[in-house]
């Protein structure tokens, strides 16, 4: 399916595989590649190439979205200046294509982080799939689970607050407000 959609441009084939990629459902696609290998190190190593799959073309997408989303006046302004392609990317067009693409993939990797339960769909030990092994030995399963849900907060809340406080800062729509350093060195 992939193969014949992208032939309509050449480089357009790149877009509709990644497209295609991220509509598929990431636990379908954990338990087709997990059930079907019996050998643990395969699991394990298909499940990563999963998440990376799906990882890869989701950030594409938020990526390429947000490159499309500065506008063509920045492109022009580059080239008025005489920078090559690779420049204008790297100096006019990624700076403000990463100040819109940070929200979601802050948001992604938060997800990411508390969706690793998925993978002990297939036996992949993580966090979720350990506490349910000592749970049903010690027959404590409240404290258990507390103590990961804690551990999941104690990584994903500090997580979103860096995130919070990265696109505050990166934010041009706000007035910045001058230090006194710079504000008495503008005043000489």
């Amino acid at each position: 399916m992939d193969l014949f959609a992208g032939m309509q441009r050449p480089l357009r084939g790149g877009s509709t595989t990644s497209t295609s990629r991220r509509l598929i459902d990431d636990v379908m696609l954990l338990l087709r590649v997990g059930v079907s290998s019996r050998i643990t190190q395969i699991r394990k190593a298909g499940d990563r190439d999963c998440w990376h799959l799906n990882t890869s073309a989701y950030l594409s997408e938020v990526f390429r979205g947000a490159i499309i989303s500065v506008e063509k006046g920045q492109w022009e302004a580059g080239a008025a200046l005489a920078m090559d392609w690779f420049t204008q990317m790297r100096v006019v067009i990624l700076p403000q294509a990463t100040r819109v693409a940070l929200p979601p993939t802050g948001n992604y990797a938060v997800s990411l982080f508390k969706d690793s339960a998925l993978a002990s769909t297939v036996s992949v030990a993580e966090m979720l799939f350990t506490a349910q092994i000592i749970g049903s030995e010690t027959f404590r399963y409240m404290e258990v689970y507390a103590v990961i849900g804690v551990l999941y907060l104690m990584v994903s809340y500090p997580t979103s607050l860096f995130l919070r406080w990265l696109e505050h800062r990166l934010d041009l729509t706000r007035p910045r407000t001058q230090s006194k350093a710079s504000a008495s060195a503008i005043a000489t």
